[in-house]
């Protein structure tokens, strides 16, 4: 098993992955929807990049977590915070899900590649031309409409970052950029085991 186990009495604790998202209920809606809930402690923070990592921290110092995740955007913070956010969370041996500009980027890739920096509003546009219906944040059925199209998301993803992030580079100045599949693809592991 990949997680690890310990013996508590007579029953096996299976200690958990901790995601904390920035958002209280878009990233928290779509990630809630794997196959995972066992495996997943998953928390809307609702807070700012530099905070998400924060309570990131604070949960592992109070439970004891096979990983740890944290997934927030870019959106309008300075370059400075993001990057601290980005290496705060390094730091501790945190996996990031970031995307740059906003999530919805990870949505707009199951539609189409897109390698131009576009408004976040333009996200929202797409969307709603590829969903065939008015795109809502907090949409607890887009993981269901955007399953059928993973595979194909997951493979923009990885050509965009590889597009995007140049040596020397660093990820908030990428722009568009996403590690959201990165966090899909280990919930896509995890579920193969449930």
């Amino acid at each position: 098993m990949n997680l690890k186990e310990r013996n508590v009495g007579n029953r096996e604790l299976v200690k958990k992955v901790l995601i904390v998202c920035e958002g209280a209920r878009t990233e928290p809606e779509y990630f809630k929807q794997f196959k995972v809930s066992k495996k997943c402690e998953v928390v809307g923070a609702g807070c700012n990049t530099i905070s998400v990592v924060n309570r990131a921290i604070a949960m592992m110092n109070k439970n004891d977590y096979s990983e740890v995740w944290c997934v927030f955007d870019r959106d309008s913070f300075k370059k400075d915070r993001v990057k601290g956010a980005l290496t705060l969370a390094r730091a501790n041996n945190i996996k990031l899900a970031f995307s740059n500009e906003s999530f919805e980027l990870w949505y707009v890739l199951h539609f189409i590649y897109l390698d131009t920096k576009v408004s976040r509003k333009d996200y929202i546009t797409i969307l709603n031309d590829h969903i065939g219906k008015q795109y809502k944040k907090n949409d607890s059925s887009m993981y269901q409409l955007l399953l059928p199209r993973q595979k194909e998301a997951l493979s923009r993803a990885r050509k965009l970052k590889t597009d995007m992030l140049h040596p020397g580079m660093c990820e908030h100045d990428s722009y568009p950029y996403t590690t959201v599949f990165e966090l899909v693809e280990r919930l896509n592991t995890l579920g193969r085991t449930v």
